[in-house]
C-alpha cells in the first residue's frame, strides 16, 4: 500500500467578527489559507513584525520571549 504524505494542519478559534472580516479581507490575495500560509512563512522569515496592542495584559505580548 502506499504511504500518503499528509501535511500538518492547525486549527483555531476566533469569534464570528473576526473570520468574516479575516475572510473577506483574504480574498483578494488568494483566500484564508493562502494567507495564513504567507503570514506564518513571513514570521518565520522575519520578515513580519507584531506590534502589541495598546491593551496587553493576558496576551501573546504578556508571555516572556524565548528569544
Amino acid at each position: 500500500m502506499p504511504t500518503r504524505n499528509v501535511s500538518p494542519t492547525l486549527s483555531v478559534r476566533v469569534s464570528p467578527a473576526l473570520y468574516r472580516s479575516f475572510k473577506q479581507k483574504s480574498s483578494k490575495y488568494g483566500g484564508v489559507s493562502e494567507v495564513l500560509r504567507e503570514l506564518m512563512l513571513a514570521l518565520v522569515e522575519d520578515r513580519i513584525t507584531i506590534k502589541a496592542p495598546a491593551i496587553t495584559e493576558n496576551s501573546l505580548y504578556s508571555i516572556p520571549s524565548t528569544n
